[in-house]
């Protein structure tokens, strides 16, 4: 899979016929140069306590942990789940800086918490805002508070 998406992301035409996936030739839109080596980093949605998912997930440059609540849903993990993550990255990726990324808000959870127990990556997520009259005006307020603080 990923020969596909390195395929799409460096040009075009493109096209990859693979044992399981066919792309035929298509002028998908390229990135372009980027920074990162050797591409952008690809970060996966892992369901921990899934094996398979956590480990198609954590073979990727970041993983960002998703715990299913057994009613269909799922919930952001706890600091030990994230802890947990972060032991089982070093032992079986050591030396390899895979990012680990929590999603939540300031209001409810500490990022600084979620960094001390392994996350590397905090993303402010909104998603009680969509219904809001205005979202936009929502996440312009959030910004405007600044970082998050050492909470």
């Amino acid at each position: 899979c990923l020969d596909i998406v390195c395929g799409l992301w460096a040009g075009q035409p493109f096209s990859f016929d693979g044992s399981h996936y066919q792309v035929h030739s298509t002028e998908f839109p390229t990135i372009g140069h980027v920074v990162q080596e050797p591409r952008v980093p690809i970060w996966c949605v892992a369901a921990l306590g899934h094996e398979r998912s956590l480990v198609r997930a954590t073979g990727w440059d970041g993983v960002i942990p998703q715990v299913l609540d057994g009613t269909g849903g799922a919930r952001q993990p706890h600091l030990d789940e994230v802890g947990a993550l972060r032991a089982r990255l070093d032992a079986d990726r050591p030396g390899d800086d895979v990012d680990i990324i929590v999603e939540g808000t300031m209001s409810e959870h500490s990022p600084a918490a979620f960094a001390d127990a392994g996350a590397t990556w905090w993303i402010e997520s909104m998603w009680d805002a969509l219904p809001e009259h205005s979202p936009v005006a929502a996440a312009h307020d959030r910004l405007t508070e600044g970082p998050p603080d050492a909470r």
